[in-house]
């Protein structure tokens, strides 16, 4: 049985589709990092079985900044410049 939808609710059933395929593409890509974990730690401890793997700690990566300080600011002026 189907029924007629207004646009919003199938926009948003549409969105709700494709954030969840997101979700599932993001748990596959951490299942394999975690089995890629395991593997490195396995490694690890047929090379030193007395080394504390666990108090290994997490590399923290800065986030790549798309724009250089400033040139936001920049461009705003120089559109607002330009305008009428």
């Amino acid at each position: 049985m189907t029924t007629e939808r207004p646009n919003t609710v199938a926009g948003l059933v549409a969105k709700r589709a494709q954030i969840a395929g997101q979700i599932d593409a993001a748990r596959a890509v951490l299942l394999r990092l975690i089995v890629d974990l395991d593997h490195i730690d396995a490694a690890i401890r047929l090379s030193d079985p007395d080394y504390d793997v666990a108090g290994i700690r997490a590399r923290n990566y800065p986030v790549a900044q798309v724009v250089r300080r400033g040139d936001s600011i920049r461009q705003i002026l120089s559109l607002l410049r330009q305008a009428t």
